[in-house]
């Protein structure tokens, strides 16, 4: 028996790590391997994908429940955030996705979670991590860590991205920001996400800007998208992956300006849906992005704003958009289900 803790879904609503689990346990789930998937009872924010129903099993959360140890039984116990199996004897797996807590955070703010993470990996049988860049990240914070219990499973974008069938909802967009062309911007904006910038770079285009999720603008945010993008600045809280799909094969292109990723997930998902990534140059991003987007060793606006001229070439465009869709391909989550079943086969070899 495979015990999944589904512990991410009492944690966000939406996000990359919701989106990786959500898809490695339902392909693991297809195969012959009986599996359970630990769920709260109460308290739920995200949600479980419904192929997963069949496998659901509830507890009921305590106090402090996503820094506790869990009570499980089978062979192979796999965590979606950095928790253990409070019986030893069970085989325990854990993703570590990042270290953006360790690089950006105060040490008051990053204190209990890389006490959980750390004490996660250590006595994890297998790690699991998103990227090179995030094993590389892993072995330099925890040079103890033995290197071969640490495999690397990347993500992918889920199959509607690649999908070429027509939108057939409504526009999510205002018509001028659709008529005049946008830059859309996915995710977190704030700190090493780096979104200033682009709004600088976008100050006396005719272009709109398009975030999707990251929560409310900031007052700061705010202020400079109105004194350089004033009526051309809007926010969607959230979009589905249909219409998420629809806003990137419309964009001028993805601007992913992040200094720091575990792996990003937004690259492919454009990359995959035809639209061109401008991106930085740094952590996983060149590991995903590979050749097929615009990648800054500097990120300023000057340099933004020159990218964007870029892409809209349309030869350059055409070029960008067939390199992205092959590369891609190669990210798919039967490849890292794959990937995350000889990780789980190899156990015994670090035991």
């Amino acid at each position: 028996m495979m015990v999944f803790d589904g512990i991410v879904f009492s944690l966000q609503r939406y996000g990359g790590i919701s989106v990786y689990f959500n898809a490695l346990v339902s392909q693991l789930a297809a195969g012959p391997q009986p599996c359970e998937l630990l769920l709260a009872n109460q308290g739920l924010v995200g949600k479980p994908a419904d192929a997963l129903k069949p496998h659901y099993s509830f507890y009921s959360p305590r106090l402090l429940e996503r820094y506790r140890d869990v009570s499980a039984t089978g062979e192979l116990f796999h965590s979606s955030y950095y928790r253990l199996p409070n019986h030893r004897s069970i085989r325990s797996v854990v993703t570590v996705y990042d270290f953006t807590y360790e690089r950006y955070f105060p040490f008051k703010q990053r204190l209990v979670h890389s006490w959980q993470k750390f004490r996660a990996i250590r006595a994890a049988d297998a790690v699991l991590c998103i990227s090179e860049s995030t094993r590389r990240d892993l072995l330099t914070y925890l040079p103890d860590v033995n290197p071969a219990k640490v495999k690397v499973t990347h993500l992918a974008a889920n199959p509607v991205f690649f999908d070429d069938a027509p939108f057939d909802g409504p526009s999510p967009l205002p018509v001028q920001a659709d008529s005049a062309g946008y830059v859309l911007f996915v995710g977190a904006r704030s700190t090493y996400k780096n979104f200033m910038p682009l709004v600088h770079a976008l100050n006396g285009s005719h272009l709109h800007l398009v975030c999707v999720g990251g929560g409310d603008f900031t007052d700061p945010e705010k202020l400079a998208c109105e004194q350089h993008l004033a009526g051309r600045y809007h926010h969607l809280s959230w979009a589905d992956e249909h219409t998420l799909r629809q806003l990137y094969r419309e964009a001028v292109c993805l601007v992913f300006p992040s200094l720091y990723e575990g792996f990003g997930i937004p690259v492919v998902e454009a990359m995959a849906a035809g639209c061109p990534v401008i991106a930085s140059n740094v952590s996983s991003i060149p590991e995903v992005a590979g050749q097929a987007g615009i990648l800054l060793d500097s990120v300023t606006a000057d340099h933004l704003r020159q990218a964007i001229r870029d892409v809209q070439d349309t030869a350059r465009r055409a070029d960008m958009v067939q390199l992205g869709k092959q590369h891609a391909a190669q990210f798919t989550w039967a490849a890292c289900a794959n990937a995350t079943l000889e990780a789980y086969q190899s156990l015994c070899a670090y035991r």
